[in-house]
């Protein structure tokens, strides 16, 4: 009774430990590259679109235009 015991906390650490190192993997972005042109331009032309390089910003405050609800 007491290896069961043993063995089922040890598993309920390991399953704990794989879920953090699984979901902190999810929540990170690890490579940051830049999309090869070339490549995004043969693509596009394969398929009849265009490319255009885009660069997203947020801004420093937040926009005080919208009241929060209740």
């Amino acid at each position: 009774m007491r290896a069961f015991i043993r063995l089922s906390i040890l598993a309920l650490l390991g399953l704990t430990s794989g879920a953090v190192f699984v979901a902190k993997g999810a929540l990170h972005i690890w490579r940051k590259e830049r999309p090869d042109d070339a490549q995004a331009t043969a693509i596009a032309r394969t398929d009849n679109t265009l490319w255009r390089t885009v660069q997203a910003k947020r801004d420093e405050e937040p926009s005080r235009q919208s009241e929060p609800r209740p």
